[in-house]
């Protein structure tokens, strides 16, 4: 019996985040992360131990340990598209920008949680990049895409500068890099209403 409620649990865990993924992912990709996250759920009794539910949940439990930014993504951009925006790629940028703050927000400062602060810091940087390549290699070139994954670069290298310390110079690396993505975000903003 147990064995067919983890069966169960992992096909509902492979559903949420097939559902999830594929708002932001390809459906190759957000199949592959689904997968995983299934076969986390299944195998979770393996590694984890618990003293009550065997390691029930472990998919779960790795979906959240993904961290913030790469669950709010999918969840701002389902709520995009339900909100009406149609454009697949504005959508991810704009979903990429939110998720790059939230999820560093999220990992917080604090003694012995440097590790997490670092994943949480390499995903907020990491999402927008792939929402503005996807923007850029769309055909055609979509000008808003462009934009917003501009801005979320911007937003994704400002997130960077002020969640770790950085010697000055990188500080004002980061702070340039992120005025030339707002600008060119700008640029490609005027090429929509051109």
């Amino acid at each position: 019996m147990r064995i067919l409620f983890r069966l169960l649990f992992a096909s509902l865990t492979f559903a949420l985040g097939w559902a999830l993924f594929r708002q932001v992912l390809p459906e190759p990709a957000a199949s592959a992360v689904a997968i995983v996250l299934a076969l986390a759920e299944l195998f979770a009794p393996l590694v984890i131990r618990t003293g009550t539910n065997s390691g029930m949940g472990g998919g779960v439990r790795l979906f959240m340990r993904l961290g913030a930014t790469l669950i709010t993504w999918p969840m701002v951009a389902w709520g995009l598209s339900a909100a009406g925006l149609a454009d697949r790629p504005a959508r991810i940028a704009i979903a990429a920008a939110i998720a790059s703050a939230v999820g560093v927000m999220a990992a917080g400062h604090g003694s012995g949680r440097d590790t997490v602060r670092l994943w949480a810091v390499t995903a907020a940087v990491a999402v927008p990049a792939y929402a503005l390549a996807r923007a850029l290699i769309s055909v055609p070139v979509d000008s808003l895409a462009v934009a917003c994954g501009c801005g979320a670069v911007a937003v994704a290298l400002l997130v960077a500068r002020q969640s770790i310390v950085w010697p000055i110079q990188h500080e004002r690396v980061l702070a340039l890099a992120a005025g030339a993505a707002s600008l060119a975000g700008v640029l490609a903003g005027v090429l929509v209403f051109v």
